[in-house]
C-alpha cells in the first residue's frame, strides 16, 4: 500500500504510534510478517488507533479485536463503523456553530460543548453507542489543548481550549470522505471496552499477536480517573507472562527506566531500546523519555 493511501486516525492522541510503526514491526514474528491473514490481532490499550489501523491496512489479519477502557474512544469507533452518515451530520451541526466566530467566542462555544458532553457522563457503558457524544468527543479532541484527553477525579473531561496555530484560518475538524473510508475499512473489527485483563477469553487459541501500549511507567498518566501506577505496572508484567505461557506472541511499548524495573519483571522477555526514538513525558513538558519494546517473538 502506498503511504498516501494509508488511512490515519481522525483523533489527535497523546502517545500515538503512527511514527513508530516501522520500528515496532521489526519485532513481529516472521510468521506474522508473512502470514498475518491467519492471525487474530489484539490491542488491549487501543487509544487513538494509529497502530492497529496500520496493522489492519498493511497486514490484513484474519480477526482484529480492539479494546480501550475509555468508553468515549470505543463509542466513536463504533459510530464510525456502523453509522458514519449520522455521525457526519452531527459533526456538521456542531461545527456550524463554531466556524466563523472570533477566538473568544470559539472558546466560549468549546466550553459549552464540553459542559454538555460532561453532563452526559455515565451514559456510555462500553456496549451502547451515542452519535451526539461521539461527535462531541471528536470535536473536543480537535479543538482542545494538544488533543489531550484528561479527566478529573469525577471522570469529567477538563482539558482547556486550544488556540489554533493559525487563528486566521478555520481548522479542519474532520473530513467526511475520510470517515466514510474508515467505516468501510473497520467494518469487521470487534471493539470492546473493558479492563485489559478481561478482554482475552480462556478459550482463545491458535495464532494470536497481542500488542500493549499502556500508560508508560514513570510518566504522566492522568488520562482517566483510574490510576495506572507502580502496582498496575507490576500486574501488567504478570499478565503478559500469562499470555506468553499460553503460547501467544506479545509485544509491549513502554519507557526506558534506569532502575532495572523492566529487567527484573520481564526476565522471560526480550527488551529492545529504540535508539533515536524519544517521547514527551507529559504533553506540556520538554523532558522526554526513550521508548522500549518488550516482546517474546
Amino acid at each position: 500500500m502506498k503511504d498516501n493511501l494509508f488511512l490515519k486516525s481522525p483523533l489527535k492522541w497523546a502517545g500515538g504510534k503512527s511514527k513508530l510503526m516501522d520500528r515496532i514491526k521489526e519485532v513481529y514474528s516472521e510468521d506474522f510478517f508473512w502470514h498475518a491473514e491467519k492471525y487474530t490481532y489484539i490491542e488491549l490499550f487501543g487509544g487513538g488507533g494509529s497502530s492497529w489501523l496500520y496493522v489492519l491496512q498493511y497486514y490484513h489479519p484474519k480477526q482484529m479485536i480492539i479494546n480501550d477502557i475509555n468508553p468515549n474512544v470505543i463509542n466513536l469507533w463504533k459510530c464510525i463503523q456502523s453509522n458514519p452518515t449520522n455521525l457526519c451530520e452531527e459533526l456538521d451541526n456542531i461545527i456550524s456553530g463554531y466556524s466563523g466566530r472570533d477566538m473568544e467566542n470559539k472558546k466560549k462555544y468549546f466550553l459549552n460543548i464540553r459542559k454538555e458532553f460532561n453532563e452526559k457522563k455515565g451514559v456510555l457503558n462500553g456496549t451502547n453507542t451515542d452519535i451526539r457524544m461521539a461527535a462531541e468527543f471528536l470535536f473536543l479532541n480537535k479543538t482542545c489543548f494538544n488533543g489531550l484527553w484528561r479527566t478529573n477525579s469525577k471522570g469529567e473531561f477538563n482539558t482547556p481550549f486550544g488556540t489554533p496555530t493559525n487563528p486566521n484560518r478555520e481548522q479542519t475538524i474532520y473530513e467526511k470522505e475520510h470517515i466514510n473510508k474508515l467505516s468501510k475499512l473497520i467494518v469487521n473489527v470487534e471493539f470492546i471496552c473493558r479492563d485489559y485483563k478481561d478482554v482475552i477469553s480462556n478459550t482463545l487459541n491458535g495464532d494470536v499477536l497481542i500488542y500493549m501500549d499502556p500508560p508508560y511507567r514513570g510518566t504522566w498518566t492522568g488520562y482517566s480517573k483510574e490510576a495506572f501506577g507502580e502496582q498496575e505496572q507490576i500486574e501488567l508484567s504478570h499478565y503478559m507472562k500469562e499470555l506468553k505461557d499460553r503460547g501467544f506472541y506479545v509485544i509491549q511499548s513502554n519507557s526506558k527506566c534506569d532502575d532495572g524495573f523492566f529487567e527484573e519483571h520481564y526476565k522471560d522477555f526480550k527488551i529492545r531500546t529504540l535508539d533515536g526514538v524519544m517521547r514527551n513525558i507529559r504533553p506540556t513538558a520538554e523532558r522526554k523519555v526513550q521508548e522500549i519494546l518488550i516482546y517474546n517473538l
